[in-house]
């Protein structure tokens, strides 16, 4: 028997079937032989978007930041995210810049493993998670011979940024700016010792300075 004759039997077999059925009948037949099928179907389609939807947004996000030993208040995000979007000009538009909050998430009041929560922490940046990140003085020291942090000599022998005040890594080469009085109380950090510190990645030289004029401007 040829496939066209398969199918041809098929569907007269399940108009057959169907045939004497009452409306009832048919619907349970249908929630029977079909409804798994269907919803499954659905839930299939459901995670494509999703992962299309995330996929899409990914591809616009072109920068992303976020702390370490302390928070910036969610009042102060627009500013990092859409406020520096604005500031890059109309060659960005529909870009999105991201602040992430605490990288370093530490369980309060609970038992943690130290090791572990460094090591998750390590993993999101070599991911790629991360551009920036804000640090206090003791993260920032603390951290500083796990070398993530770019080489800022770039930067630091510029005349344009010979005011900014450079915190050297365990290399001795700079690698993070020490935020001055203004931008503190740009992003309500005032009294604070943060570092801004830029991770290793390629070609981002040129967005790391465009971020720092856009703090200090």
């Amino acid at each position: 028997m040829s496939d066209s004759d398969q199918v041809k039997d098929s569907v007269t077999t399940e108009k057959a079937k169907k045939q004497p059925m009452t409306f009832k009948q048919k619907v349970d037949y249908f929630k029977d032989y079909y409804l798994l099928k269907v919803v499954l179907v659905l839930i299939a389609l459901v995670f494509v978007g999703l992962f299309i939807k995330d996929a899409i947004k990914n591809s616009k996000t072109i920068y992303t930041g976020g702390t370490v030993g302390f928070d910036i208040y969610q009042e102060k995000y627009p500013l990092l995210c859409d406020g520096f979007i604005s500031y890059l000009g109309d060659d960005y538009k529909g870009k999105n810049a991201n602040f992430g909050g605490n990288a370093l998430m530490v369980p309060e009041g609970q038992e943690y493993d130290k090791n572990s929560i460094e090591t998750a922490f390590i993993a999101q940046l070599n991911a790629g998670m991360y551009d920036y990140l804000f640090m206090t003085e003791k993260q920032f020291e603390y951290f500083a011979e796990v070398e993530f942090y770019q080489d800022l000599s770039y930067l630091q022998s510029d005349p344009k940024y010979s005011d900014l005040e450079f915190g050297n890594g365990i290399d001795g080469k700079p690698a993070g700016i020490k935020l001055n009085d203004k931008v503190l109380s740009k992003l309500d950090l005032s009294g604070m010792d943060i570092y801004l510190v830029f991770v290793i990645k390629k070609d981002q030289n040129d967005m790391n300075m465009k971020f720092v004029d856009y703090l200090y401007s």
